[in-house]
């Protein structure tokens, strides 16, 4: 999936469970999830400059 995406720096994370979407927030990847956009928003951030 993360290979056929238009752009270089895709990338697909694959967490246990069978929470869909804004659900898998309230499982217990919520927080890594959470925390691996932001760092991935803040290394884009970095790049635009």
């Amino acid at each position: 999936m993360a290979k056929e995406a238009e752009g270089k720096q895709n990338e697909a994370l694959v967490f246990k469970g069978s929470a869909h979407a804004q659900a898998i927030f309230r499982t217990s990847n919520g927080p890594r999830l959470t925390n691996e956009i932001l760092q991935q928003l803040i290394k884009r951030a970095h790049m635009v400059k």
